[in-house]
């Protein structure tokens, strides 16, 4: 199941079904308070601080598991630490009107940002929607290495998702305005 093509332009403009891996804690929380752009702010993300959704369901439950054993690291082990599926729905107007921006796979562009991101505190945001590939899960090896050496190049290559046997994709939902208008359709507890 292929959930992005990097080739196929404003792909996440014609994608209406969207999903979010958690918590079951922070899954009841979307549902009633509804989602927030910038909730989640321990770490810095790719496209920073934003809210993040995949248009592969597969991919969004593999980030509840982690999630959900992250917690057991820490060793909180109880209902509210369990694996959590979002889904929701984006109207086809809101993507298509969003001040957006899309990055392709490889492409400098995509490596800045997320080595912007990664990087920089308070990032000035411009836009209300960022949309593109995940980077390689070995991010933090990466960025270790380009501080040492300041090689772009190599940057790139090491976050182009040679972990994965497909390519995953994530809309960050940066705008609150965004987020106000996006429907949850079901919030589920994973096994």
């Amino acid at each position: 199941m292929l959930s992005i093509d990097p080739q196929s332009k404003d792909y996440y403009k014609k994608h209406l079904i969207w999903y979010h891996g958690t918590i079951w804690d922070n899954a009841l929380s979307i549902q009633k308070h509804g989602i927030v752009p910038d909730w989640n702010q321990k770490g810095k993300k790719d496209f920073g601080a934003a809210f993040y959704l995949t248009s592969n369901k597969n991919q969004a439950a593999r980030w509840a598991q982690l999630s959900s054993f992250r917690q057991a690291k820490l060793d909180i082990v109880e209902l509210g630490s369990l694996p959590a599926l979002v889904t929701v729905k984006i109207d086809e107007n809101i993507l298509k009107l969003a001040d957006s921006k899309e990055f392709e796979l490889n492409s400098d562009n995509w490596a800045y940002e997320i080595l912007k991101n990664r990087t920089t505190f308070n990032v000035k945001r411009t836009v209300e929607i960022e949309y593109g590939p995940v980077a390689d899960g070995k991010i933090n090896e990466a960025l270790r290495r380009y501080r040492e050496t300041m090689n772009s190049e190599d940057f790139t290559e090491s976050i182009s998702n040679s972990k994965f046997n497909q390519q995953y994709d994530q809309l960050a939902l940066i705008s609150r305005h965004i987020c106000n208008q996006v429907k949850i359709l079901s919030v589920e507890r994973l096994a």
